[in-house]
């Protein structure tokens, strides 16, 4: 099949299904600069419009996920709606989505009600403590990452000021030796040298470590404690469950 017969077939194949014109527009625009020589090769093998039914259905769900439409099951001809999918997401103090979990709902009972509230009162004890130890934690997690920045530039300082001193004293004393002792002075400017090299590369590698890996650790320890967040409200809402079915 031609690529103009199979972009003619396609857009027919969507106009079927429900999908607006203008969708479906934008979609073959979009879909035209995309298509690799594996994809081009594929569509050479096609032979009609239902060698690639599936293509179809799976780009008309794709695009119901933009506009409410109604899309014909593959044969049975009959329709579902398909609406706006719900984009609402919390960011977290990382910056990246996080959507909440929904949970099923629980039938709550006059029973189940007084158990839940015998339960948690009588288990009060060791959920408190079992929170404050979480706390503690992660408190500790952050702290010990904070105090890790600073001290790697703290560290990054203090290996460029001793190198520096050590590498200016080592150069001045060879220059003044060299007067008297020739080999001994170009060895102590040669190892002054070198300890100005070592000092700059150790600071440099500090300084990476506090301002680079030390912020990237940070922000996956925040996604950690986000998803642990999560959890912890997961197994709130199966322990509610579990007392309500008791």
């Amino acid at each position: 099949m031609e690529l103009n017969d199979f972009m003619s077939a396609l857009t027919e194949s969507l106009k079927k299904r429900g999908i607006p014109d203008d969708v479906i527009r934008a979609h073959m625009a979009r879909l035209l600069p995309s298509l690799s020589e594996e994809d081009l090769a594929e569509i050479a093998a096609f032979r009609s419009a239902e060698d690639f039914t599936d293509i179809s259905d799976c780009t008309a769900a794709a695009l119901a996920q933009t506009v409410k439409v109604e899309i014909p099951e593959s044969g049975n001809g009959t329709t579902h709606a398909s609406e706006k999918p719900d984009h609402s997401a919390e960011r977290s103090k990382t910056g990246h989505s996080v959507k909440k979990e929904k949970m099923p709902e629980i039938p709550i009972t006059e029973e189940g009600k007084k158990r839940f509230i015998l339960i948690s009162a009588l288990t009060s004890p060791l959920w408190a403590i079992a929170a404050v130890l979480y706390a503690l934690l992660w408190i500790a997690a952050f702290a010990v990452e904070a105090l890790s920045v600073a001290a790697a530039v703290c560290a990054s300082i203090g290996v460029f000021a001793a190198g520096c001193a050590a590498s200016v004293s080592g150069i001045i004393y060879g220059i003044f030796i060299m007067m008297s002792e020739k080999a001994i002075g170009i060895y102590e400017i040669g190892f002054g040298i070198i300890v100005a090299g070592a000092s700059l590369l150790g600071g440099v590698l500090l300084y990476n470590f506090a301002i680079r890996f030390m912020p990237f650790a940070i922000k996956k320890t925040a996604e950690f404690f986000m998803f642990c967040l999560g959890r912890v409200r997961v197994l709130l809402h199966e322990f509610k469950k579990r007392c309500f079915e008791v």
